[in-house]
């Protein structure tokens, strides 16, 4: 009996220690040829000298400190962060906890990348080098244009915003820890850079961030669909980026995880409209909308910085004046489907769908339905003229107003004209027609982009 027990045991043994082994040849395997073998068989320009354990900058099997988990052999850092924060978030994000405080004993450049709990000196690194040098890797302690991290992602953060999965629905390689907690291992694997960036799966066409990030219209949109490729010309809309198209690069085209030109939504660049001019130029879309925008007579997006913001109430009166883009246009829904023909009521086409408005009565609306609901925005109760008004009989510079139909007489905009004997209608037009904002004001030039 005794002999079983014995025999029995060493087979367990063998088993496990088999199991544990299997694995730790597969993770060697996946990284040796990565940036994060730091030993001196390393293929990058950051390694050690002599230290030749390709594990031992991230683990221990002995020793290991008790207060983390696995098996962890460094310091971590001390310092205090700035975590993301944003209007749009729908979260609490503090310091970082879980795995990401790990990268991030790395990633902030604050700890030496040779400081191991098993040694009893600094392992010493090609160069003198001692820290992350600068570069894309190097994070610092300002998280604020970093995709946020340990926050907890729950039913109820799925709820508060719409335009997140359910966390229930979120499947391997996709992943939060023990906490709930969405954490750089949600996106990223350490072992494996398959993909690239050491992503857990390939981001072609934002496969990846489109796993968490439901945006109502993307799927139909046109930044998710087009086949546009840059012309060569002008500075490269997409640097540093695998893929060539817009839907193959989709959200990365805007957004940058880490290092964003902007805090807020981590927009690559710090100037809105450069987001959108990036191809918006000719380069990649076929209209020029930048040279559009130098007219005398424009929308002067250039002119306001960080003022914008998608969850601004127009009802509030709390507005600050600026216009953007995103004011007239949702990048996230826009689409190639055309607007309504003259004679039909004048609908939201694709170019401005799913945008906020307000409609004839003063009430927002979210999204607008017809077109003149979002040039009330600005040239309604706000108010938000770009120059002087004109000296009129009546001082009446709200648009919403002028075309309110229980007026004496209103141009048929937001409803039918009173007036049923107008002979002087060109074709197709006529009394029984709507028409649109855009049917006055629009382009100069006749083939041009359609807008004011």
């Amino acid at each position: 009996m005794k002999k079983r027990l014995i025999i029995s045991g060493m087979c367990f043994f063998i088993s496990v220690a088999g199991m544990t082994l299997g694995f730790r040849q597969s993770a060697v395997a996946g990284i040796r040829e990565t940036k994060h073998n730091l030993s001196v068989s390393g293929p990058g320009p950051i390694k050690a000298l002599g230290e030749e354990d390709l594990c031992i900058f991230c683990h221990t099997p002995h020793q290991a400190r008790r207060d983390i988990p696995y098996l962890w052999n460094r310091a971590d850092s001390t310092a205090n962060y700035v975590p993301y924060q944003s209007s749009t978030l729908y979260s609490s994000v503090g310091q970082p906890t879980g795995a990401s405080k790990l990268c991030l004993s790395c990633h902030d450049g604050t700890v030496a990348l040779g400081m191991l709990g098993t040694r009893a000196a600094e392992v010493e690194f090609v160069g003198g080098l001692r820290f992350m040098p600068a570069g894309p890797a190097l994070l610092g302690t300002d998280l604020s244009t970093s995709h946020p991290v340990s926050l907890v992602y729950d039913a109820a953060l799925a709820a508060a915003n719409p335009a997140l999965a359910a966390p229930a629905t979120l499947t391997p390689p996709i992943h939060l820890d023990k906490d709930q907690q969405l954490q750089c291992t949600a996106c990223h694997d350490p072992h494996d850079n398959s993909y690239g960036k050491f992503l857990v799966m390939s981001n072609q066409h934002s496969a990846l961030c489109t796993f968490c990030h439901i945006q109502p219209g993307w799927a139909t949109g046109a930044h998710a669909l087009s086949a546009a490729t840059w012309n060569g010309l002008g500075a490269d809309p997409w640097p540093g980026s695998q893929y060539v198209s817009v839907a193959d690069n989709g959200c990365t085209s805007c957004h940058r995880n880490h290092g964003g030109g902007g805090a807020q939504r981590l927009l690559r660049q710090a100037a809105e409209e450069d987001n959108c001019l990036g191809c918006h130029n000719g380069n990649v879309a076929a209209s020029d909308i930048g040279q559009e925008l130098t007219k005398p007579s424009r929308h002067a997006v250039q002119d306001y910085f960080g003022v914008h913001d998608p969850v601004e109430d127009f009802t509030s009166g709390l507005v600050a004046k600026h216009v953007e883009c995103a004011d007239c246009h949702n990048p996230h829904a826009a689409n190639d489907q055309p607007g309504a023909n003259p004679g039909d009521p004048p609908l939201v086409g694709g170019a401005t769908s799913g945008v906020s408005g307000i409609d004839i009565g003063g009430s927002a609306v979210r999204p607008a339905v017809y077109v003149y609901e979002i040039c009330f925005k600005c040239h309604g109760d706000t108010r938000m003229l770009g120059r002087l008004p004109m000296t009129r009989q009546l001082d009446q510079q709200n648009t919403r107003l002028e075309f309110d139909p229980a007026n004496p007489s209103f141009h048929p905009v937001a409803a039918l004209g009173i007036n049923q004997n107008v002979p002087s209608l060109l074709n197709p037009l006529t009394e029984q027609s709507r028409i649109n904002c855009l049917d006055c004001h629009n382009n100069s030039v006749r083939l041009g982009p359609r807008g004011p």
